[in-house]
């Protein structure tokens, strides 16, 4: 293990995970002459026989195989990195939905499940599932809301959304108070999700489930009769194993890193487009062999179906050499605060999510920009959630006693960031809304309190994908010849294309799978 990736582990809290599901493979068997046309030859011997191999042990693979082994389900876990909890453990933290125990407690109004849904339905104020322009002119019409072929999977996620909560705070996580403004916004404060999913993969034991991490799938055994057969495998050392089961349930993340499939269905972005993936920081952040589609690729080796391909990515802004990957997140949606280019001007509404503020980053041809606050932010939640004022000594951030000085040191042109933040605060005290792009509410507030903050350059990347495999509304990948589910064969997480990948999403997607795998086994029809 390079010092490189044990500096990663000790710093996302993943240490412990990594050496306690350390594991090794066999040497794999000879083929036979069973061959399914798209699958190719069935081993002769197989060298593990379960009932279900789940692919990827990141949080949804993690939540389904915990479900499935806790059933009775003899349950693989098959992950390709050295730890578990994939970029779930490294996630903002952010839980979208609805009538949970924690907004009853908290005497949150209208945060139903009945509100949320029509939210979802409108597309209002949201990013995920994506809003896209349907043509390639300017004046195209956006059409908004649900894009997925199969919106009852998402219906029946948001329903069962408080279960996910409850499930959440029984395996450790901590949320931050709950805030009327934002009433379906469940933040776990950072640090816990890697407690969670330890906890989690502790459970999987006990239940009989077994967890293996440096080994990565890269091809499914189809029978004649076209039902899922096995698995195969290569570890770290490059030795083979096949695996015999009667399902595979595929969570092995999406494919941001896959140059393939994004000149496949998405060439814009594969070319004029191009944004990077995630850097890889100190503390975090995408590996290059993560979230490179393995799953979505497998399936479409035995004619899987897909679903969504075309989204586009999530994107976020993020600084890309030192620092903290995540800074952004509650950044632009809890704090009063501006973002600049290094002339020192505003590009958009900076309230609004960050997929919203990289897009308009992105459409003004500008590579970077910077965060702008002063004094009175470092007292929000997303201040003290992301530890601001952390970023602040390790020169993320910088501080100053006057806007000019902090503007000189992240280098934006100070005069043009004075005269923006006075026109900025003029807006407020004259009109009580800005005149240039309409931010109002909360997060509308006067810069004015020193000392004052300018981030280091923050850049657009991309962090996840919105398409994967196609599956029904019990998570059944579907064959694109007859769009009917392929015997034994799964999807959670960011590899199920008729799902959302929004975190929360993606591990109640992964519960649900799981509970659904074992369903189908113990009435045997897989």
């Amino acid at each position: 293990m390079t010092n490189r990736r044990r500096d990663f582990l000790k710093l996302s809290g993943m240490g412990a995970i990594a050496a306690a599901v350390a594991g090794t493979v066999p040497n794999s068997s000879e083929a036979a002459e069973i061959v399914n046309p798209y699958s190719g030859p069935l081993p002769k011997k197989w060298d593990d026989d379960v009932d279900l191999v789940v692919v990827g042990g990141g949080g949804a693979g993690l939540c389904a195989a915990l479900e499935a082994a806790q059933r009775g389900t003899k349950v693989l876990v098959m992950e390709k990195m050295p730890f578990i909890g994939g970029i779930s453990a490294m996630a903002t933290g952010n839980f979208y939905g609805a009538d949970s125990v924690l907004q009853k407690e908290q005497a949150i109004k209208n945060a139903t499940r009945d509100i949320w849904w029509q939210k979802l339905e409108a597309g209002e104020g949201l990013s995920e599932p994506l809003n896209r322009v349907r043509d390639n002119s300017m004046l195209s019409p956006v059409y908004y809301g649900i894009t997925k072929r199969h919106p009852q999977l998402l219906k029946d996620i948001t329903w069962e959304y408080p279960t996910l909560i409850d499930f959440l705070l029984k395996y450790g996580a901590k949320f931050l108070p709950l805030d009327q403004q934002y009433p379906f916004t469940h933040t776990v404060i950072r640090g816990y999700l890697p407690v969670v999913f330890g906890h989690v993969a502790d459970d999987i034991r006990k239940a009989g489930g077994r967890l293996i991490t440096d080994t990565r799938a890269n091809k499914i055994y189809l029978d004649n009769n076209w039902k899922t057969a096995g698995i195969r495998a290569i570890n770290a050392a490059g030795r083979t194993r096949n695996i015999k089961t009667k399902a595979i349930l595929m969570a092995s993340g999406s494919f941001v890193n896959n140059d393939y499939l994004i000149q496949r269905y998405m060439p814009y972005w594969a070319t004029k487009g191009k944004v990077p993936s995630a850097f890889l920081f100190s503390d975090g952040g995408l590996f290059l062999n993560q979230e490179t589609g393995d799953g979505i690729t497998m399936g479409l080796e035995v004619n899987a179906s897909v679903d969504d391909m075309a989204a586009g990515f999530k994107y976020k802004i993020a600084p890309k050499n030192r620092g903290d990957a995540l800074v952004n997140g509650l950044a632009l949606t809890r704090s009063p605060i501006i973002f600049v280019t290094p002339e020192g001007k505003r590009i958009y509404d900076d309230s609004q999510d960050y997929s919203e503020i990289t897009m308009a980053l992105i459409r003004s041809g500008g590579k970077y920009g910077f965060f702008v606050f002063d004094e009175g932010a470092m007292s929000t939640t997303g201040a003290k959630n992301f530890n601001f004022q952390g970023l602040v000594d390790s020169g993320t951030i910088f501080k100053a006693g006057t806007l000019r000085e902090a503007a000189t040191k992240a280098g934006v042109d100070p005069d043009g960031l004075q005269t923006t933040v006075d026109r900025f605060n003029k807006d407020f005290d004259e009109k009580g809304v800005d005149s240039v792009f309409g931010k109002k509410g909360p997060l509308f507030q006067k810069i004015s309190q020193a000392p004052f903050y300018v981030s280091n350059k923050h850049y657009p990347v991309r962090f996840k994908t919105e398409g994967g495999l196609e599956t029904d509304e019990r998570t059944r990948v579907l064959d694109h010849r007859t769009v009917k589910p392929i015997d034994g064969f799964y999807a959670a997480g960011a590899t199920n294309g008729s799902c959302s990948s929004r975190l929360g999403d993606s591990l109640q997607c992964g519960r649900m799978s799981g509970r659904y795998v074992a369903e189908d086994i113990e009435a045997r029809k897989i």
